[in-house]
């Protein structure tokens, strides 16, 4: 199931690049751990790399591979996260709301994460927060090219 959801998001990502509209996205964040991860792990700073192409006037896709490390509290040990996401997003004006579903390795977790954002020209901040067996907040500021 992993290995089926990996290809089909690199799939995504070049479906993505191979058309004419597609784009991409870097960004930086803050992870927050809440519920029982929260007690056994801190917050954590993290990078995405996204492939992203417009399916409407007001629709966009995307491909996400991203990386966290979270802060082990006590006797836990520091763990870093890979996540391997696709999701889309509505364009209401400058705001949008969307979703992602993905995987995170490590805590070998499946998940959906609603978000909402803005996205001001090329510049993007959304607060996400992942659904799953470990979840947490995800505090994101991006910049998109070429879409």
């Amino acid at each position: 199931m992993k290995r089926n959801l990996i290809a089909a998001l690199v799939a995504l990502m070049v479906v993505g690049a191979a058309g004419s509209a597609w784009g991409f996205g870097i960004g930086i964040g803050y992870r927050l751990p809440s519920g029982d991860f929260g007690d056994d792990y801190d917050g954590g700073y993290g990078a995405n790399f996204a492939m992203l192409f417009p399916v409407a006037p007001k629709i966009t896709a995307w491909g996400d591979v991203g990386y966290t490390r979270f802060q082990g509290k006590g006797v836990y040990s520091d763990i870093d996260v890979w996540g391997f996401n696709g999701g889309a997003k509505f364009s209401l004006t400058s705001l949008y709301v969307g979703g992602e579903l993905g995987y995170f390795t490590k805590v070998e977790d499946f998940a959906l994460t609603p978000l909402v954002g803005i996205g001001l020209g090329p510049i993007d901040v959304s607060a996400r927060y992942k659904l799953g067996d470990h979840n947490w907040w995800d505090f994101r500021a991006s910049i998109s090219l070429g879409r």
